[in-house]
């Protein structure tokens, strides 16, 4: 059976009833390699789906609330580590199979990455205790979250090297590889009696950094010298400065609900947006990141973007009207599954749903003005901008006085003005390219 060839043909049966004509040779392309990416995903799915769920229900809201908002603060400490490089890597890769230019792109930004990643740590350790109380997080959930950062960004660079010299088979086995590692040390965290959200936290870290490791050495260190080549050290931080603030925003209207939570509530509260957050925002984002991780290489190779924006145009209809009930009948399974101690919520989950597919829908957009190029990722980062401002408003606001739902309303309301912004700006630009 060959699973491309199904795709490609479900997809060209889809495509055409959505848009009227065939799809072209680089769509296709697209399709192939999506195709490899959507299946290792859809298994990491499934088995990140078990460990999520396994370990909030046995951990409970409390313990699991820990685990989530060391996530949340890792993703925040992420920003410094990475600084958009990585994008910016991925971005001239993608535009030529040059293998002089792919070394030269993928050793500078390894060697300013983990330049990067020393300075942030040392700030992080010496401003642990005031850094701590900003994200309302104990000094030790503080520590934890600085270790998940720095394994996460050299996990999350690997991956990125993969998918920017196009070998997304081996960027499609990593996928339920790496979780399959989490699972087998979880499975050895709770055989030593070992319940707590350490076991969770430190089972992501093993799983992370065997993987990164292993598929460096098989894939990636090839690319890879010591040798920074000034000139696209400058290519690349010119287009990083302008996509950074995309990624501040993006990263802080994804998880400052679960800090205002953990400041204005409790960790056991923060627990349970965590369990709505994996019933449906992510697995939202999951799909949005197959899509992307094929998605952005593609639309940095086409000249005129508007043929995109047409076709993205024509999808969000469907995405709303198709997703949403489908995104809370999947959830409401998921919830049943976390057990009694993880209160259901219609109006909750609705919420949930609702925001998840604004938020695929928003970075559709950004994404494609981010493959512009530099002025386009500033934009976008306009964009963002006012979208996190918006949230972080919203969240200080409604948090406090309506809970968790007040995190959803947040950031449904800072989705749709920020894809307002989006549309206004991003059009004039694309017409003008």
């Amino acid at each position: 059976m060959d699973i491309r060839k199904i795709v490609t043909k479900l997809a060209g049966t889809v495509y055409r009833r959505i848009f009227h004509q065939e799809m072209n040779p680089a769509e296709v392309d697209f399709v192939q390699s999506l195709s490899w990416v959507g299946v290792g995903t859809l298994i990491a799915v499934a088995l990140l789906a078990v460990f999520s769920i396994l370990g909030g229900r046995l951990l409970g809201p409390e313990e699991y609330g820990k685990f989530v908002l060391i996530q949340s603060i890792a993703f925040f400490l992420c920003i410094p580590m990475l600084m958009s490089f990585d994008t910016a890597m991925l971005k001239y890769n993608a535009e030529k199979d040059e293998l002089t230019r792919q070394k030269s792109i993928i050793s500078t930004t390894y060697i300013i990455i983990v330049g990067l990643i020393a300075i942030s740590v040392a700030v992080m350790f010496l401003f642990a205790r005031p850094l701590s109380a900003v994200f309302g997080a104990t000094p030790e959930l503080f520590r934890f979250s600085t270790y998940f950062a720095v394994i996460y960004a050299l996990f999350t660079l690997t991956q990125t090297a993969l998918r920017s010299v196009n070998r997304m088979r081996a960027f499609a086995l990593s996928q339920p590889a790496h979780i399959a590692i989490v699972l087998i040390a979880f499975a050895f965290f709770l055989f030593l009696g070992k319940v707590t959200f350490e076991a969770m936290v430190y089972s992501k870290l093993i799983g992370f950094a065997v993987t990164a490791f292993v598929f460096h050495l098989l894939f990636i260190r090839r690319y890879f010298s010591f040798n920074l080549d000034t000139a696209w050290a400058r290519t690349l931080t010119r287009f990083a400065a302008a996509a950074i603030i995309t990624s501040i925003a993006a990263v802080f209207y994804g998880n400052i609900g679960q800090i205002i939570i953990a400041r204005y509530m409790t960790v056991a509260d923060v627990g349970i947006y965590g369990a709505y957050f994996t019933a449906t925002l992510y697995i939202a984002s999951v799909l949005w990141g197959i899509f992307y991780m094929v998605f952005f290489p593609t639309a940095s190779r086409y000249e005129d973007k508007r043929p995109l924006l047409h076709r993205i145009n024509r999808l969000v209809p469907f995405i709303i009207v198709l997703c949403i009930p489908l995104l809370m009948g999947v959830g409401y399974v998921i919830l049943l599954v976390y057990g009694g101690k993880y209160p259901f919520n219609i109006l909750w989950l609705a919420l949930f749903a609702t925001s998840a597919m604004l938020f695929i829908i928003w970075n559709f957009y950004a994404s494609l003005l981010t493959s512009e190029g530099p002025r386009g990722a500033f934009l976008s980062s306009i964009a963002a901008i006012v979208t996190a401002i918006v949230s972080l408003g919203l969240n200080l606001l409604l948090v406090p006085a309506m809970g968790i739902p007040g995190a959803m309303v947040a950031a449904i309301t800072a989705y749709l003005v920020g894809m307002v912004v989006l549309l206004w700006k991003g059009r004039q630009y694309l017409k003008t390219t």
